[in-house]
């Protein structure tokens, strides 16, 4: 019997899962609720259902021949509770359902990572907010969100009693702590955490707010600061119970070097970072070397190479694309990775929608001694994209 690598979702982000699935050797089932998902043709078998109906997806593949070895949603929220589930049910490696569950609410699972000794930003009930009086930035986010969508910043009192008369529900809210933001890519194998890639970043400081404007790797922290973040995401594993993952954390550290955890859930990783900045710092295939995470008895081994890597995005303004067009001379440089249109022509972007509306995104290589060479050639190639607009 073959073996079956099951991708729960046949949309645009879950085909390199696909192709690498079978350029292993594994006979691919692609399920998704549409029957014109692009995933789908690169596929051996189709199931047409929600990945939200683990039962029935579990149904479906018991009629084809060949042994399921891993299930896998990239995805976030319900999805990769149904992928746990299917996983947990057929005894593959994975997350684990209630390791999932852990991470659905922000608010939640930063209290017991609190008290676990993870330092976290001061947090405050809506209630709580209109009675402060001294300046004090807050920033307010769905505590189920993603993507950086409706994050609200109270930057003064008005701002704190405008929100609290609101009586919003389901929103964290905490004290708006400043410092280098870090994404950490990482990987739990039967609960064995370790990091794969870790990047600084810079964010946006105006609407959209703290939108990723840039990663870079190497990341600009002290190796001592690494260390302390290692050991806070090998934490968060065993706090949380998390098995078989990806798990991607945020964090901020302060000028003092003090590091506070933003957000951490058990993914696969956007933002370029896995698709792009894993195969440049590692010489490894991000989705083959996940593959085999999934499916071997031990951690798979990773060596890092002396390269680095910029992501550079450009930001929307509030209004309808027309067009958009990178400069000519960007693709004749030694450096250039990719380029990326994110955004159709024609499409109204909306600035309260975060990272879900940047515009077009540009990858530049080389080596780590070459990192602000990179920074400064993706900076002028934004500045010189044309970005053509009609105004709202």
């Amino acid at each position: 019997m073959q073996d079956l690598f099951v991708s729960l979702g046949a949309g645009v982000h879950q085909i390199p899962l696909i192709e690498a699935a079978r350029a292993m050797g594994y006979m691919v089932v692609a399920v998704d609720k549409n029957l014109d998902a692009p995933g789908f043709e690169y596929a051996h078998e189709r199931i047409q259902r929600s990945i939200l109906r683990p039962a029935s997806i579990r149904r479906k593949l018991e009629a084809i021949a060949g042994d399921p070895v891993a299930i896998v949603a990239r995805s976030y929220g319900k999805a990769l509770i149904s992928s746990a589930a299917l996983s947990d049910h057929l005894g593959l490696q994975g997350p684990g359902v209630q390791a999932v569950r852990f991470f659905q609410n922000k608010s939640a699972y930063k209290s017991i990572l609190e008290e676990a000794g993870i330092l976290v930003p001061r947090r405050f009930q809506a209630s709580q907010i209109a009675r402060i009086k001294k300046d004090m930035r807050l920033i307010a986010r769905p505590v189920a969100g993603h993507g950086k969508l409706g994050i609200e910043i109270l930057e003064t009192r008005k701002d704190r009693i405008r929100f609290a008369g609101r009586q919003e529900e389901g929103w964290l809210i905490e004290e708006l702590v400043s410092g280098t933001e870090v994404t950490v890519l990482g990987a739990s194998h039967r609960g064995s955490y370790r990091t794969l890639l870790l990047t600084s970043k810079r964010i946006s400081q105006s609407p959209p707010h703290f939108a990723e404007i840039m990663h870079r790797y190497p990341a600009l922290i002290s190796s001592q600061t690494k260390e302390k973040i290692d050991q806070i995401c090998a934490k968060i594993v065993e706090v949380s119970g998390l098995r078989t993952s990806p798990l991607v954390s945020e964090f901020i550290v302060t000028e003092d070097e003090s590091i506070y955890l933003v957000e951490s859930a058990p993914e696969t990783g956007g933002e370029f970072l896995a698709d792009f900045a894993f195969s440049t710092a590692t010489g490894t295939d991000y989705f083959k070397w996940f593959i085999r995470l999934l499916t071997e008895d031990s951690m798979p081994e990773l060596n890092l190479a002396d390269r680095a890597a910029v992501i550079r995005y450009l930001m929307p303004a509030e209004g309808q694309l027309i067009g958009l067009e990178f400069p000519k001379w960007l693709k004749s440089c030694k450096e250039f990775a990719f380029e990326k249109k994110l955004i159709a022509p024609g499409t109204r972007t909306d600035l309260k929608h975060g990272n879900l509306h940047r515009l077009a995104a540009i990858g530049l290589r080389g080596g780590t001694s070459e990192i602000e060479t990179l920074i400064t050639l993706a900076d002028k190639a934004a500045q010189e994209t044309n970005i053509e607009y009609k105004s709202a």
